[in-house]
């Protein structure tokens, strides 16, 4: 009996080791269980901790540059309007001083006409600076664009001849015009923007060449790559001015892919060339090359010159094409003033323009060209005095855009919209300072004939309205 006790005892004391163990292994279990999910909690912190320092090192870095951007573009912005506060101001000095000179001399008309002449070339170049501020702001936006349509290649270069005619004079320099190998005259191209790329080059050469240097612009033509009824034009401007070193001819046409710090210094750089510009003109050309898909290229050297070489291809004018653009040009002969005074005689004019100043300067153009002109101070009133008159009274209406109570697109509407004989007939003209592509393109689609933009230019002015009256007439 003491032995089964005893054995009953062992066996209880094993069984209870047993449940003792299988606890413990239970416990155990959870232990490493739990030590397991703490173990992958830890590491899983350490992978986000290590996200977060990615992210943070990215953050910083992101901040760095965002930082270098922002100084570099208030860098930019500083060399933009201490630019623009140059090159503004020096026409505006002389503008201010010669009317004050021609005030103070008023007996003596040799004295007054120089005056007067340099008013106008400086109000020019003033114009010019405001024109390429909002061709900047243009695209800038993303809303520069092309005005395409058929272009004498030949006239451009006579019109770009005429219009730096002025500043070659002044330093008594030549330019010579050569045109090689002319497969087609005609193309098509936004004919505005080559003049302002051409025009802005040659004023370069000629504030960079000395009295007396020589400019050559030439255009050569070539089979284009593009295929059949494309010919591949090669413009060049060259003087034998200052030239440039070959360090910075690298930073006349900034690259897209450089810091904006590299970018920066490169637009100093052509700020620098362009002192006397408003600081835009190389900048502005480039876009339009890109707009044209055209290259520009330069070559120089200090005491050499500079050689800048513009490629660009335009689809050429075919032969029914040709006549459509020779009967386009049905104003040229109004170039002649006398032929205008003849078209202008006798016309009965309606003038809707707000700006007092504005309206007499037009009155007296046009009244002395012969025009009879009534002026109405807004919309309204202008929609009203037609209304008012018979029917045929008007042969023209120029109509200012911004005026208030109705503006020039709404009476222009108005009018078309009347129901009487000339309502559709009557030539409605623009005469605006609103002239991006698509003002004129909403005046043409208000009921517009045409568009002249101001500041009011007396001799396209009158060439302008001749062209129009003649082709109606």
């Amino acid at each position: 009996m003491e032995t089964i006790a005893v054995d009953l005892i062992f066996l209880g004391f094993v069984i209870v080791l047993v449940i003792l163990l299988l606890i413990y292994i239970h416990k155990t279990r959870k232990q490493m269980k739990e030590l397991e999910a703490a173990r992958i909690q830890a590491k899983n912190a350490m992978v986000e901790a290590r996200k977060a320092g990615d992210e943070a090192t990215r953050a910083r870095q992101e901040a760095e540059a965002a930082r270098a951007e922002a100084e570099a573009a208030n860098r930019a912005k500083t060399d933009f309007l201490s630019n623009m506060s140059h090159n503004i101001r020096t026409p505006l000095n002389a503008i201010i001083g010669m009317t004050a000179i021609a005030g103070s001399h008023v007996e003596d008309s040799v004295k007054v006409a120089d005056c007067l002449k340099k008013i106008e070339s400086s109000g020019t170049h003033l114009l010019g600076v405001v024109n390429d501020v909002l061709d900047m702001s243009k695209i800038e936006s993303g809303k520069f664009t092309l005005n395409v349509r058929p272009v004498s290649l030949r006239e451009t270069l006579d019109v770009v001849r005429d219009i730096i005619h002025v500043e070659l004079e002044a330093k008594s320099q030549k330019l010579e015009i050569r045109m090689e190998g002319l497969i087609s005259e005609d193309v098509y191209c936004d004919g505005g923007r080559l003049n302002q790329v051409l025009i802005n080059l040659l004023s370069n050469a000629v504030k960079y060449t000395p009295k007396g240097g020589t400019i050559v612009l030439s255009l050569a033509q070539k089979l284009s790559h593009r295929g059949k009824g494309y010919v591949q034009n090669h413009f060049s401007v060259r003087d034998n001015g200052i030239g440039m070193s070959e360090e910075f001819q690298k930073k006349l046409f900034p690259a897209e892919e450089h810091s904006a710090e590299e970018h920066a210094e490169e637009e100093h750089a052509v700020h620098v060339y362009e002192v006397h510009e408003s600081g835009l003109g190389l900048t502005i050309i480039k876009h339009i090359l890109d707009a044209m898909e055209g290259t520009i290229d330069v070559e120089s050297a200090p005491g050499k010159g500079t050689a800048f070489y513009v490629t660009v291809d335009f689809e050429m004018v075919q032969e029914e094409q040709d006549r459509l653009l020779a009967e386009s040009r049905f104003g040229e002969e109004a170039d002649d003033p006398v032929q205008a005074d003849v078209w202008l005689e006798g016309m009965s004019i309606l003038l809707a323009e707000d700006n007092e100043i504005n309206a007499e300067l037009a009155c007296t153009i046009l009244e002395d060209k012969g025009a009879f002109v009534e002026v109405a101070e807004n919309g309204e009133i202008a929609y009203e005095k037609f209304a008012a008159s018979s029917e045929g009274y008007y042969d023209l209406i120029l109509m200012d855009l911004r005026m208030p109570v109705m503006n020039g697109l709404e009476t222009t509407k108005a009018i078309r919209a009347m129901d009487r004989g000339d309502a559709i007939t009557v030539l409605i003209v623009a005469m605006t300072a609103d002239a991006f592509s698509e003002d004129i393109q909403n005046c043409l689609e208000a009921g517009m004939n045409g568009h002249i933009s101001k500041p009011i230019d007396v001799p396209k002015l009158t060439k302008t309205l001749t062209k129009y009256l003649r082709f109606l007439g």
